[in-house]
């Protein structure tokens, strides 16, 4: 069995402290920007229909934030990605 002097023990808890961070700041940037996109789109939605800003910008907006989805939510990435249509070589036998 491996054991650890109270040094690297202290380190690799740092470490394990660290990267618990860092996964917490990672989902509240990506909680405020699926936020800021959401009333983004809203407003910007509100003001096509009031006929101050052109339909485009919304379509724009609309993509930035498919993109931003697609990068930062693992389900939305699996979703976006096509599914491969099974080929006859895939049921050959071995």
């Amino acid at each position: 069995m491996n054991e650890f002097t109270e040094e690297q023990e202290q380190a690799i808890q740092n470490r394990i402290v660290q990267a618990q961070d860092d996964i917490r700041k990672q989902q509240q940037w990506i909680i405020a920007g699926d936020q800021f996109y959401r009333d983004s789109l809203i407003t910007i939605h509100s003001k096509v229909q009031q006929g101050l800003y052109d339909n485009y910008i919304l379509e724009v907006g609309k993509a930035l934030y498919n993109a931003f989805r697609t990068a930062n939510l693992p389900q939305v990435k699996q979703q976006s990605e096509p599914k491969q249509q099974p080929v006859a070589s895939d049921f050959d036998e071995v």
